[in-house]
């Protein structure tokens, strides 16, 4: 589809690719947590995206950790998927460059090209920049029919062409300047694809990054229909942030001990009671754990020193 809606974020190499989906990509681009399932792999110069030979990463659906898109699999990745849980992102990216494919939605099959712009010192997860927003969930017939569908949203605005790309773009000049018109006289449309709210997925990832990584079991409520853009289509609206409702996010179990997020952690080395999230937040919390962790390690020590006397 055009114009290319994307995100750029700043994440640790030591983020799962589970995590990377579940408490990172999913807010950070407007998908649903736990409601569809996805799916990565290494794009390598010269490979087509839709190569079958290749493997694939993602949560192949342990024990009841299911998706109604799961019967999806064995049509696109040869009928399984290489189990993403142990997977650090470090692992995936070779040099500066490198890409990644990521499929969210196995039926739909959206589409999406991760690439490593730069290697920073800092590597805590930080949404940076964007534009345009996340396709409404369920929308049926990939991006082609979601630029149809997007011409019936706008009234009065000619049907959307699927022969060239040229096409496309021609749309969209008609579709700003219907837009302009609507602003106009005071009716904005109701759904602009083209509108990113920085600060919201921002809010939406932290809070995310605090929560504990999504069980796929189906608990999902969603509103006002499992098809929102028809919905709308129809004569309907769709929310700005075309989000389902869930349940609060439970806690993280594991949390950093600076800024409370749950994912990419490791722990203090000397003592394995406290965790953090990026370098950075071990050394500012340095000081006020040394006394603690100086003397979990003296009684570690002692423990060992006692236990050949016991025997």
């Amino acid at each position: 589809a055009r114009p290319r809606v994307w995100r750029r974020v700043r994440v640790g190499s030591r983020l799962t690719l589970r995590e990377l989906h579940d408490v990172v990509l999913c807010p950070a681009v407007g998908w649903q947590r736990a409601y569809h399932s996805y799916a990565f792999r290494e794009l390598r110069p010269g490979e087509r995206h839709d190569d079958e030979s290749v493997v694939w990463f993602g949560n192949p659906g342990e024990g009841q950790e299911r998706t109604v898109d799961m019967i999806q699999v064995p049509f696109f990745y040869g009928g399984a998927l290489v189990n993403d849980k142990d997977l650090v992102v470090d692992s995936m990216f070779e040099r500066e460059g490198s890409r990644l494919a990521y499929v969210y939605d196995l039926g739909q099959y959206w589409w999406h090209s991760i690439t490593l712009e730069s290697y920073c010192t800092e590597d805590s997860v930080a949404l940076l920049d964007g534009w345009g927003q996340a396709v409404p969930e369920d929308t049926d017939g990939g991006s082609w029919n979601y630029c149809s569908l997007l011409s019936e949203l706008l009234p009065d605005t000619p049907e959307l062409p699927n022969q060239s790309p040229l096409s496309v773009h021609e749309w969209w000049a008609k579709y700003w300047d219907l837009l302009d018109a609507t602003n106009d006289v005071g009716t904005p449309a109701t759904f602009d694809p083209c509108h990113f709210d920085l600060e919201l997925h921002q809010r939406r990832l932290a809070e995310a990054l605090r929560s504990r990584i999504s069980k796929y079991d189906g608990r999902f409520n969603p509103v006002p229909g499992t098809n929102t853009a028809k919905a709308a289509a129809r004569g309907g609206s769709i929310n700005r942030n075309h989000l389902h409702v869930n349940d609060p996010l439970p806690e993280a179990r594991l949390r950093c001990a600076v800024c409370g997020v749950g994912a990419g952690l490791h722990g203090c080395a000397g003592c394995r009671l406290v965790y953090y999230c990026s370098k950075e937040h071990q050394k500012a919390h340095w000081k006020e754990h040394k006394p603690t962790c100086a003397s979990t390690a003296n009684k570690k020590k002692e423990k060992k020193q006692e236990a050949p006397r016991r025997r």
